[in-house]
């Protein structure tokens, strides 16, 4: 048999694990081989779900290095297909891995059996044949909602655009349940007919106890960053507010970015443009989350200038464990608004431009200043932490069982 063409393994009806509540999770990136905020959330909530009694399977592209399955925290991976690149030349997402994904997963004819089928957002394709395996068979399906793109579609493919515009809302209409990540994913779900009946917002989450544990790094920074290298990102509008910033304060600012992506080079280049390049540390991706907590916790405050979020970010209620407030635009796509409680865990930027965010990131240095704001920010990312949602996640496949 070809490996990459596995339904259910060898051992999926053997033993105890047989008796035990079955979950299939659609992917293409495995965490924790391949880094990113989707993949890293369906981990959190995977292994949590291993330790309440679930059996656990993530079908996705083989990213590790061994042979065949793996299983980590007691999930098992399984390959359907070897990894090909996610992006293209241009650094935009590869439709082709998209439909490659798509093909992949409907080979794996064993579906119909979990009692759970749920996938993760992208990249649209594998809904269908999940959707067909799942509908002839015993399996629920559901899925991870993280972000709405509507006419951003457009704007990031040009005229091929209007597939993705028309995939997101006909694949929306898939799952028996979408799970969002935020008020404003769910209301941009409604927006696109979804009723809410089939809506539950579950947030993203952080490991309170293990960011807690950790020790500061030794070079302290005063502002931090933490994500893609991407335009979306606006990463070159935080590096054009630092001489605002030292403008307003009346003396210089350091700034540490922890992250890589497609616009490294123009970003460090711009870096140099504005005459920074001494204050500003990019340190590239860090693999190990223990070594970004301590990064985090080296800075005084935590810059989240992003306007394509789909509302949710754990990076934010990272900082925020941390001890940081956090600053970032209010924007339709970005932030969703009860993540920050503008002079409680952070400050909100009502307009998208440099000197607006230097003036949001001088508030949010004050409010640091003030005795128990660190504190505050940790009690609020506390409503956060995994072990909480994970327990939503398994009454809300409970409740499907039932």
């Amino acid at each position: 048999m070809n490996p990459y063409e596995s339904s259910e393994g060898s051992d999926l009806n053997s033993g105890l694990r047989s008796q035990r509540p079955r979950i299939a999770i659609l992917y293409d990136c495995v965490f924790p081989y391949v880094p990113g905020g989707g993949q890293k959330r369906l981990f959190e909530i995977c292994r949590r779900l291993v330790a309440m009694g679930w059996q656990v399977d993530w079908y996705g592209l083989k990213s590790w290095e061994q042979t065949g399955e793996v299983q980590v925290e007691g999930i098992r991976f399984i390959p359907v297909a070897p990894s090909v690149p996610m992006y293209s030349e241009s650094g935009k997402r590869s439709i082709s891995q998209t439909l490659y994904y798509g093909r992949a997963v409907a080979k794996v004819s064993g579906l119909g059996s979990y009692d759970v089928v749920h996938l993760g957002q992208w990249p649209y394709f594998h809904f269908f044949p999940a959707w067909l395996y799942t509908r002839f068979g015993k399996a629920h399906l559901t899925a991870d909602w993280w972000e709405i793109w509507g006419r951003h579609w457009t704007e990031y493919y040009g005229a091929k655009g209007w597939l993705g515009m028309v995939l997101e809302r006909l694949c929306a209409r898939i799952p028996a349940k979408l799970v969002a990540i935020s008020e404003m994913g769910a209301r941009q779900l409604g927006g696109i007919g979804v009723v809410p009946r089939r809506l539950q917002v579950i947030h993203n989450g952080i490991d309170c106890r293990r960011i807690l544990s950790v020790a500061a790094a030794a070079q302290q920074s005063d502002l931090i960053y933490v994500g893609r290298l991407q335009p979306h990102k606006n990463v070159d509008c935080l590096l054009k507010a630092l001489p605002h910033l030292e403008r307003l304060k009346e003396r210089a600012f350091s700034l540490t970015i922890v992250g890589d992506g497609p616009e490294r080079a123009s970003l460090e280049q711009l870096s140099r443009e504005l005459g920074i390049q001494d204050r500003v540390k990019f340190l590239g991706s860090i693999a190990a989350d223990d070594d970004v907590y301590a990064q985090i916790k080296a800075a005084r405050v935590f810059v989240h200038p992003s306007t394509k979020e789909g509302g949710g970010s754990i990076t934010s209620l990272e900082a925020n464990a941390a001890g940081l407030p956090v600053v970032a635009f209010r924007h339709e796509a970005g932030l969703s608004p009860e993540l920050i409680v503008d002079g409680v865990n952070g400050a909100w930027v009502d307009q998208v431009g440099p000197q607006h965010l230097a003036e949001g990131i001088a508030r949010a240095l004050d409010l640091q200043d003030n005795r128990g704001t660190a504190q505050r920010c940790v009690e609020f990312a506390g409503q956060f932490d995994w072990d909480i949602l994970a327990r939503q996640y398994h009454q809300l496949f409970q409740g499907l069982l039932r």
